[in-house]
């Protein structure tokens, strides 16, 4: 909405396809967090702390080595791939490719840190840094849009992830 109001209309299909493979490697990230937040939740309720920190460290480095591993190979062939699949036209760039890549990444790896308070009850220690991240994230996705153009709404996704979600979860968690 903020591309088709800002920019306009048509600025959203290169926007949308630049981004899609980054988000397809996305959700097979977060997955991994998806499908293991049930037995790290299950060590935290029978008290085994060591064995669940060490998981979720072992789990942190899982998702870090095939994030980075995908996204870097996104990075370097996306533009490539969406010539061939809709024309050279249609790609938004490799500034958007980069930081949609970066953003798939850190959304794989906070989404698992969310999952330790969510499993563990302790939801309610995620408002205020969800709420900060939530309004810097429109502000600068606006602001962004307005000065650089199609690159706006992700660095602006960006910004709130590494300002506040990428220090506060390993913050709160510790």
């Amino acid at each position: 909405m903020i591309i088709s109001y800002s920019l306009s209309p048509a600025t959203v299909v290169p926007f949308f396809v630049t981004q899609r493979l980054a988000a397809l490697a996305q959700t097979q990230i977060q997955g991994i967090g998806n499908v293991t937040w049930a037995a790290l939740a299950d060590l935290y309720a029978q008290g085994e702390t060591e064995r669940f920190n060490a998981r979720l460290i072992e789990l942190t480095w899982l998702l870090a080595l095939m994030g980075v591993t995908f996204m870097v190979v996104i990075a370097s062939s996306n533009h490539h791939l969406i010539t061939l699949w809709v024309g050279e036209d249609r790609c938004g760039g490799d500034g958007l490719t980069l930081i949609a890549a970066c953003n798939g990444f850190l959304q794989g790896l906070l989404s698992l840190w969310g999952w330790c308070f969510s499993g563990t009850g302790k939801q309610p220690k995620l408002v205020r840094p969800a709420t900060l991240a939530s309004v810097i994230k429109f502000l600068s996705c606006l602001i962004c849009t307005h000065f650089l153009g199609i690159i706006g709404p992700l660095l602006g996704t960006f910004i709130a992830f590494t300002t506040v979600s990428l220090w506060q979860l390993p913050l709160l968690m510790r």
